[in-house]
């Protein structure tokens, strides 16, 4: 039996995905002002499937992870356990300054995410980005 305590009303649900389009739109105006390459990945969790690798991409400068949930996603670079890395809280979109090469996991708290699913999407930018850290309204 799953428990829907933690399960969003049929309001939130749509709340959240209409501030989708422009949280994408606004990570897309910052790509297209700063001329910056980067590559794109739409990631999918579950209680079920939590875990993601994301092998696929350039190397990279600097890693932005949008996650419009409400479940904290935790980022493990080059190999390490994602919890021993940095955290995207819920609903937030984070640009990091960091390098990746190779692969990155990700891993959805498993206690947030118990009653739902939902997606998440990376850019690997192939040019430098400042920290950045944005709430989703």
């Amino acid at each position: 039996m799953t428990d829907h305590a933690h399960a969003p009303t049929y309001d939130e649900l749509c709340r959240r995905l209409e501030a989708v389009p422009e949280a994408i739109a606004q990570l897309e105006r910052v790509l297209a002002r700063n001329a910056v390459a980067g590559s794109w990945r739409r990631m999918h969790f579950s209680a079920a499937e939590p875990r993601f690798t994301d092998d696929v991409g350039p190397n990279a400068l600097a890693l932005a992870v949008y996650n419009p949930n409400n479940f904290r996603v935790y980022v493990g670079l080059a190999g390490s356990a994602a919890p021993d890395s940095f955290v995207v809280p819920k609903q937030k979109l984070v640009v990091a300054p960091i390098q990746v090469n190779g692969s990155t996991d990700f891993l959805a708290d498993e206690g947030d995410i118990a009653a739902g699913a939902g997606f998440v999407w990376r850019v690997r930018f192939t040019t430098p980005q400042p920290f950045a850290a944005h709430a989703l309204a």
